[in-house]
């Protein structure tokens, strides 16, 4: 019944995206140029050759790591707007944690930064949680508020204290002890990939085959009937944001080990910025089965398609921006499932 129902949905969201299609097709029409040619013109951009494929692949992890961390706080009922403010808390802490250590083993110093920057992202999505539980504040307008001052923070780190010499508002040079290893040369695809799929793994089965999982779950469905069945419902209420922070955090820890080549981490703050906005319209499909994580996952591919190929079109960037406005809220259309 569940298997069915998820399948049911992709089938909604796929259709939203055909239609979707459509309605830019007829705005690019009206603008005077070939939707043909546009289309023609995205596909080549971000699937038109085996490098261009694996980078789009490369470009969907931070999204897919950013949509679990969203979908998972949905799953406690929370509204989880803050992992903008995560991802780039956890992305200076992983920074700054590798440039301090450096003298470790590759390894051991990989390890230590990717934890600094998930705890990083649970620092943060714990002060939303705290909030919401204690002072019952609006976990939206704190989590809005965060996003500012943690990418504004990060942004003053890179352009201060810890800029490295020189005019580029940069740090400096991560080791590349920490970088992901390439998969394919000459690409930006690395071992995240494996990162990424046992995340997700790990996050199915937290949720679907343990008690904490179940209560947490419970507590998204139904929080006044979770209490009267004893469940502590503001304890999870914290725990279900600052475990989706840490997922926000792992996130920029992905960008410190190689997506940017591990610099220019004002480049970073640029280019992440608005990013998690666009995952809002993937993480309603994070539904409360296995096939939910491959939707979620699904939908991270074909928002990094669009990114992609808006980057990386020559001539068409208009109608492609088009194409993407359309497009992306489209994948978002088909309604989340019940709990």
């Amino acid at each position: 019944m569940k298997k069915s129902k998820g399948i049911s949905e992709l089938g909604k969201s796929i259709a939203s995206i055909g239609i979707a299609l459509v309605i830019g097709a007829l705005f690019i029409l009206v603008s005077g140029e070939s939707p043909i040619e546009a289309y023609g013109a995205l596909l080549k951009g971000a699937l038109g050759s085996p490098k261009s494929i694996a980078n789009t692949i490369s470009k969907s992890i931070p999204l897919a790591f950013t949509g679990l961390a969203v979908a998972l706080g949905s799953r406690c009922g929370r509204l989880n707007i803050g992992a903008e403010g995560q991802l780039h808390a956890g992305a200076m802490a992983a920074v700054l944690t590798s440039l301090a250590f450096s003298f470790l083993p590759g390894p051991i110093l990989m390890a230590v930064s990717i934890l600094a920057g998930v705890l990083a992202g649970m620092v943060v999505g714990s002060i939303t949680g705290i909030f919401k539980a204690k002072l019952n504040t609006s976990e939206v307008i704190v989590a809005i508020m965060l996003n500012y001052i943690c990418t504004l923070f990060t942004s003053w780190l890179v352009n201060g204290p810890v800029k490295a010499p020189g005019s580029a508002a940069q740090t400096q040079v991560v080791p590349e002890s920490v970088w992901f290893g390439r998969l394919i040369p000459q690409t930006q695809l690395t071992t995240a990939v494996f990162l990424l799929l046992i995340v997700a793994a790990v996050m199915y089965v937290f949720l679907w085959k343990t008690s904490l999982g179940y209560q947490l779950r419970a507590v998204g469905a139904n929080s006044s009937a979770a209490g009267t069945a004893g469940i502590p419902v503001q304890k999870f209420l914290v725990v279900s944001m600052i475990l989706s922070g840490g997922l926000a955090g792992l996130a920029g820890s992905y960008f410190t080990g190689f997506a940017f080549a591990g610099v220019l981490l004002s480049l970073i703050v640029g280019a992440l910025t608005g990013w998690v906005y666009a995952l809002f319209c993937l993480k309603w499909k994070a539904h409360q089965s296995v096939v939910g994580v491959g939707i979620n996952l699904f939908g991270s591919g074909i928002t990094a398609v669009l990114l992609k190929a808006i980057w990386h079109t020559e001539g068409m960037s208009g109608s492609v921006n088009a194409i993407s406005s359309f497009t992306v809220p489209g994948f978002s259309s088909s309604r989340e499932g019940t709990a």
